[in-house]
């Protein structure tokens, strides 16, 4: 269904320098679904291949974690509201736990599929510019809070070791 509508795949995993395609595979899952589950990724036959012993991958770290809904936003220009009940839908098939995946008869079922048809499903240029700015800066933002945030929690630690603590904070939170 993702690629009928947005023309690409879902997942299109890469060998890197460090890393073989299943893992770069499982790295694009995660960063599209969320963590996985340690329970989950320790529980497989070849996990120990891919995941740590805290259930984290172990040649990728960093990881750039995108919603589906934001994917569809962001890179697609879907209109928000067909963007969150499409990733809903998704969402129902792609849950890490395959009996808690929706069956086929619950996925007739589901909202998406109930819509009304819409040819304009993606956003205007104009629209999705304005946007994509408020997306920036309630991110800004954000990062400005958590900044201020090491800032009052720390007290007066000197500027430079400071700096230091925000940016490995502000890196951590990527891991």
């Amino acid at each position: 269904v993702f690629e009928l509508l947005t023309g690409d795949f879902l997942f299109e995993p890469r060998k890197g320098y460090y890393y073989d395609k299943d893992d770069d595979h499982l790295a694009q899952m995660i960063e599209l679904l969320g963590p996985m589950p340690k329970n989950f990724a320790l529980s497989g036959k070849n996990s120990r291949r891919f995941f740590d012993s805290t259930g984290h991958l172990r040649r990728i770290r960093g990881l750039n974690y995108w919603p589906l809904h934001r994917v569809l936003i962001e890179k697609y220009r879907f209109v928000p509201k067909e963007a969150e009940t499409l990733a809903d839908f998704l969402h129902s098939m792609l849950t890490w736990y395959p009996d808690k995946r929706a069956t086929a008869q619950e996925m007739l079922e589901h909202p998406w599929l109930k819509m009304p048809k819409n040819e304009n499903y993606r956003m205007d240029p104009a629209e999705y510019e304005v946007m994509m700015e408020k997306i920036k800066n309630k991110e800004e933002a954000e990062k400005r809070k958590k900044e201020l945030e090491i800032i009052l929690r720390e007290g007066n630690m000197d500027p430079e070791t400071l700096s230091k603590k925000i940016r490995s904070e502000n890196m951590s939170e990527l891991a």
